[in-house]
Formats: C-alpha cells, structure tokens, sequence
C-alpha cells in the first residue's frame, strides 16, 4: 500500500503549532505529515539538494523571496499566516529590577551580562532583534557584548540554562513562561513586523500540498496559533 505523505519545513520558532496542526490534518486526511525544523539557511540548502519538501514556513521574507526567484516555490501560494513579537526576558537567577523603560532593562543586561540573542545572519529572530537595538540606539553597546544562537530555540535555552538574559519571541516566551522573567515586550515600531510565510515547494506533490496548505489557513489551525501566543492572520 503506497502511503501518501507531505513534508513541511519550518522555522523552529513554529515547532508546537506546526507539529499540532499536521497531527491534526494527518488524522483528518489520513496523509502522513512529516516536519522538520530547521534555521533559514538550512531549510534552503534542503530544498536545494533535493530533500523532501512540500510546504515551507518561515518568518525569513528574504529566503521565501529568494526561493520565488530561484522558481523553488509555487509563488501564488505564498501567504501570511501567523505574527509574532519580540520580548526581553531574563533567567529567574538574574536578578533585573522592574522598570517600564525598555531601555533601562537593556542598560541593566549591558551591566551584568552578555546579551543572548539570535544570530541575526542566519535568523530573522537575530535580524529583527539587532534591528530593535539599533533603533534604541543601543547596538553599539551590545554588539561585541552579545552571544549569538544559531536558532530562537536555542536564545531561550541559552538565557534558561546560561542564568542570562536576551531578546525572544513572545511565544517562546510563553512557552517557558514558569522558567523566565518577562520584562515585557520591545515597541513594534522598533522592527519591521515579524510574521510567517508560508509556501509550496515546486514538486510533484503540489496536489496534496495544497489541500495540506488549506488546512493551515482553517479556522481550527488559527485558534492553535492563537493558543499558543502568536497572531493568526
């Protein structure tokens, strides 16, 4: 019996939603959704060797670019399906005092630690995170003080386990809600919006792919996206 199947790529960043909406699609359909979650630069070199890919979901709007020039993916699939914002969070043994002025917080960090965040030439976490630095004015201090992680899971799991403090996604920041302080979130006039792309790569799957893709833009998949801390579009 040939099992039919789909394969979504994804940005680490989407790993508990993805993971629930294929589990629910695969159930519903009787397809086997595969994901596998990778950082931008490895989700690119995937598809470009060949492996198997049928959806892509990203935050990175430079790579969902590059692979519609490169004819990677169907271009009139490409859609927004989820936002995201950022915070500043610090591991429960860093000591940080309250304070409304984001700066203040930053200025606290620069004073007791490295700064944790992305890389931001491999992630669109990192990009946006030095972004926000820069608008603040704060980049200068923070660029040969700060500890890059390849991937936004791994900012979390260095800021937990590091007894540090760093810049997040929200929803990263709710997932380990019990593990971190929240000391709020940076403006979203600091950085160009933070939303994912999703897309179908070009293959001979591209008929279970959109019925696939359909399903992600259902009203059952954007209440998991909202549970799970980020902004169904």
């Amino acid at each position: 019996m040939n099992i039919q199947s789909v394969t979504i790529l994804a940005a680490s960043s989407v790993t508990v939603p993805v993971t629930e909406i294929a589990k629910l699609y695969s159930r519903k359909s009787g397809i086997d959704v595969n994901t596998v979650y990778e950082d931008s630069d490895e989700l690119l070199k995937r598809i470009e060797e060949g492996d198997p890919a049928d959806i892509i979901v990203t935050p990175n709007k430079d790579l969902i670019e590059k692979m519609k020039a490169e004819g990677l993916v169907d271009a009139s699939s490409i859609k927004i399906v989820a936002g995201n914002s950022l915070n500043i969070v610090a591991s429960k043994k860093m000591v940080l005092e309250e304070n409304p002025d984001i700066k203040n917080i930053l200025q606290q960090i620069h004073n007791k630690a490295l700064i944790i965040i992305a890389d931001p030439s491999t992630t669109a976490l990192g990009e946006t995170s030095r972004e926000s630095l820069q608008k603040l004015k704060m980049w200068p201090q923070f660029e040969n003080r700060a500890v890059l992680a390849p991937t936004s899971s791994k900012a979390i799991d260095l800021i937990i386990k590091g007894e540090s403090a760093g810049i997040v996604y929200a929803t990263d920041a709710k997932l380990y809600a019990d593990k971190i302080n929240n000391f709020g979130a940076i403006p979203a006039s600091m950085h160009k919006p933070v939303v994912y792309y999703v897309a179908i790569v070009v293959s001979d799957n591209m008929d279970h792919a959109r019925e696939t893709l359909k399903f992600f833009e259902s009203k059952t998949a954007k209440n998991i996206f909202k549970t799970n801390g980020f902004d169904p579009k």
